[in-house]
């Protein structure tokens, strides 16, 4: 039986996620190249609690804060990937 070879293989579903990642990028590039996109970005982070502790007395709540803290870590990965030159301003700066 033959081996596939994924070495030079650049299937038409691989080609189509690069081009949605590379939109996804854009997106949110537009979106940080405005003040308004700026502070709802902000706000988003804010929300997810980044800098306080998730930590509460029920467990329940502790994993309901640790999942909104996930979900704001995982936009901030977006940021850094689409514009990492944004990154440091969005968590120091006050909003405009």
């Amino acid at each position: 039986m033959d081996e596939p070879n994924f070495a030079n293989d650049q299937s038409e579903p691989d080609v189509n996620l690069c081009r949605a990642a590379q939109r996804d990028d854009d997106d949110l590039r537009a979106v940080l190249s405005t003040p308004q996109g700026r502070r709802f970005v902000r706000r988003v982070l804010g929300l997810g609690r980044l800098f306080q502790p998730s930590f509460a007395a029920d467990p329940l709540t502790t994993a309901f804060n640790e999942g909104c803290r996930n979900q704001a870590l995982a936009v901030l990965a977006m940021v850094d990937a689409a514009a990492p030159d944004m990154v440091s301003g969005l968590l120091t700066t006050e909003p405009e």
